[in-house]
């Protein structure tokens, strides 16, 4: 049954406690084996820092507890999003026992996937005024620069701390034990210009609204946040506030 994509994958039965790039501590626990038939009490994702990787640890029955994808309602009836998603596979196991890698360097080597999922962003995007298009490391580093370029704007990298050379604006977030930060040249961006936010998946929004306060701190107008895939269950809409999120894929 390997590998997998999200078009052949079942339902996942609940999702308690996924905590992708915003507890790291806990990423221990997905070091448990994961058989076909073993059955646990909860589930755990664990966030990988490899720039093209999101893993995932499922605890439950492998042949029935897999992540199934459904569409955002904004973008349900475009046949793209079916497209987009079936070219994200799931590796079993990788790098470690247990671990569920969901691997989008699929999506990128389907230069019509890809040039879907860009597409769609720039075509809510274009004509609307948008002078910064922020990517949060690492992968709306993929997504960000693409769309910037098709939309006239410019693309400004959120970078975590001591990786700009420059001097810095900084965000602190809290993450399960201790903080965080997120990172910003002074001076990429201008008070008043309009911006949107970038990344590739939200879980529990911490990154997502560090770099919203970063770029509001400063006088940015940002008027949207958007991702390729967004985990519901984590509630990440509820910590950007009133900011709009725009997301093509939810997982369910």
């Amino acid at each position: 049954m390997y590998p997998l994509t999200f078009r052949h994958l079942s339902t996942i039965t609940s999702v308690n406690s996924i905590f992708p790039r915003a507890y790291p501590s806990l990423s221990k626990l997905c070091s448990t084996k994961l058989t076909p038939n073993s059955l646990f009490h909860s589930h755990f994702v664990h966030y990988s820092s490899s720039l093209l990787h999101r893993s995932y640890c499922v605890k439950g029955d492998l042949s029935s507890n897999l992540v199934n994808m459904a569409l955002d309602s904004e973008v349900s009836n475009d046949d793209r999003i079916s497209r987009i998603a079936s070219t994200i596979r799931i590796i079993p196991n990788f790098p470690k026992p247990g671990i569920m890698f969901q691997d989008i360097t699929t999506m990128l080597l389907d230069p019509k996937a890809f040039k879907d999922t860009i597409d769609m962003f720039v075509e809510r995007y274009k004509g609307k005024d948008i002078a910064v298009v922020a990517g949060v490391e690492a992968r709306g580093f993929i997504f960000g620069p693409p769309i910037a370029l098709a939309i006239g704007a410019k693309f400004v990298p959120m970078r975590k701390p001591g990786k700009l050379p420059g001097e810095v604006i900084s965000e602190e977030y809290s993450l399960e034990y201790g903080t965080d930060k997120m990172e910003m040249h002074v001076g990429a961006v201008e008070a008043g210009e309009r911006a949107i936010v970038i990344d590739d998946l939200i879980a529990t929004g911490g990154t997502l609204s560090a770099a919203i306060k970063l770029l509001e701190r400063v006088g940015v107008n940002v008027v949207e946040s958007a991702c390729l895939i967004e985990l519901p269950e984590l509630k990440g809409r509820e910590r950007l506030g009133d900011n709009p999120l725009f997301v093509l894929i939810k997982s369910a």
